[in-house]
């Protein structure tokens, strides 16, 4: 993976002030990705729309593109679509942009990005275990007014 390049045999190792730039840039892109966006944002909208896909009641397009309903790409509020479109968006716009980086500095980008995926894989599978349990649904899920799935 690139973000283990430099600890791999043979590279070229970081240098003390790189270390601590790719360690805090793990902990600031887990915080800010993981718990800002994904933990407190992002998790609890996919769970709560995902349980909206109820058979007989959703749309069979919804099913099929669970997905991206899930994460308010469609048959959303508007404001939801935006937001999420313009985040979609921008975070192409953002890989794009540091896939140009040179070494170390995309690996360091890149490490600090796998945390905060990370912090997110896992808070979205605890919110839903834990939506499951409880029955909750943790957000508003955004849907349209003028439907009920």
């Amino acid at each position: 993976p690139i973000a283990m390049e430099p600890f791999a045999e043979g590279a070229v190792p970081l240098s003390q002030v790189q270390l601590g730039i790719y360690v805090a840039t793990c902990l600031w892109f887990a915080y800010v990705e993981g718990y800002k966006g994904f933990q407190l944002k992002f998790s609890p909208l996919v769970v709560s729309r995902s349980f909206t896909l109820e058979p007989g009641v959703a749309k069979w397009h919804h099913f099929l593109l669970a997905p991206l309903y899930s994460m308010g790409l469609f048959h959303a509020t508007k404001k939801r679509m935006i937001v999420s479109w313009s985040v979609t968006m921008g975070v192409a716009a953002i890989v794009a942009i540091v896939k140009r980086f040179p070494y170390p500095w995309r690996n360091i980008v890149d490490a600090g990005v796998v945390a905060g995926l990370t912090w997110g894989c896992a808070s979205m599978m605890i919110q839903y275990i834990k939506t499951i349990v409880t029955t909750k649904v943790p957000a508003d899920p955004a849907l349209p007014e003028k439907s009920s799935k």
